[in-house]
């Protein structure tokens, strides 16, 4: 018994044309990951370090208290931004939505008390 059909079978299959490959990205694609990418990382831990200090001025708690839940709620807020920064369709749209929210969390944050 030989093993060649077997091997020969093998051999095609991995040596397969890179640009029909459902995995292969353009260089717009890989563009557009990384404009998200770095829309996402510096603008969610934005939008994190403004919601925690906004919270730790607007919560009617112990000021020890409001610092560690406001800490918490940038906490949770950063991962959600993360995600939604590669779920829109449009990137316009995210800046947009990034630029707003955190315009209005820094207005929050350092609005005289």
């Amino acid at each position: 018994m030989t093993t060649e059909p077997f091997q020969t079978h093998l051999f095609t299959q991995t040596t397969r044309d890179a640009r029909t490959s459902p995995m292969a990205t353009t260089r717009t694609d890989r563009l557009d990951i990384a404009a998200r990418a770095l829309a996402g990382i510096p603008g969610g831990y934005t939008l994190a370090a403004l919601l925690s200090v906004a919270a730790a001025r607007w919560l009617p708690l112990p000021r020890a208290d409001a610092v560690a839940a406001g800490m918490m709620l940038g906490l949770v807020a950063w991962p959600p931004v993360m995600m939604t920064a590669f779920a829109l369709h449009s990137l316009p749209r995210l800046c947009a939505c990034l630029t707003l929210t955190t315009a209005i969390l820094a207005t929050l944050a350092y609005w005289p008390a």
